[in-house]
């Protein structure tokens, strides 16, 4: 009896670390840290028109994934803007709102007043590629379209200038 638990349990880890493995294969990560290239992933932006995340190439990219069901990105927001007012075309910046209404999205425009590019992601498929799992999220891109960084939960201030600082090289 004893060995057929053994073996169970053996059985069970081998199992375990052969999902995990095609997972990291699938995914072409190799470890917590690694980055992706996300240059495919295609964007609805909010005034219709069509974009990638490759479109943005080039210069740092910080993406925040927003929705009006999560009232604390407000506040992360209206600190994006300041640091996209204060960094130009240094930084791009871009919000998705994630799986919320029009009028919900239009609301959070309105009451943040950002200026940076806005796109749409009804299914979350871009949530989802992009790593994410908490709402808001914020995510680091690198000038070579790669993520660098993913920050579940508002973003303190603080924090928003260290992501920008790792990109830009600070």
């Amino acid at each position: 009896m004893a060995k057929r638990r053994r073996w169970a349990a053996v059985a069970g880890g081998a199992a375990v670390v052969a999902v995990v493995g095609l997972l990291v294969a699938a995914n072409g990560e190799t470890g917590a840290g690694a980055k992706r290239d996300l240059a495919g992933t295609a964007l609805e932006m909010s005034d219709g028109s069509q974009a990638s995340l490759g479109d943005y190439r080039g210069r740092p990219l910080v993406v925040n994934l927003f929705a009006s069901y999560c009232p604390e990105g407000a506040v992360e927001m209206q600190a994006l803007e300041e640091a996209h007012e204060q960094l130009g075309d240094q930084v791009a910046f871009l919000g998705v709102n994630v799986q919320d209404t029009p009028e919900g999205r239009q609301s959070m425009l309105d009451a943040t007043g950002i200026t940076y590019d806005v796109a749409v992601d009804e299914t979350g498929d871009v949530f989802t590629a992009l790593g994410a799992v908490t709402m808001p999220s914020t995510v680091f891109i690198d000038a070579d379209g790669r993520v660098a960084d993913v920050h579940g939960g508002a973003l303190p201030p603080e924090a928003l200038q260290a992501g920008i600082d790792e990109l830009v090289g600070s």
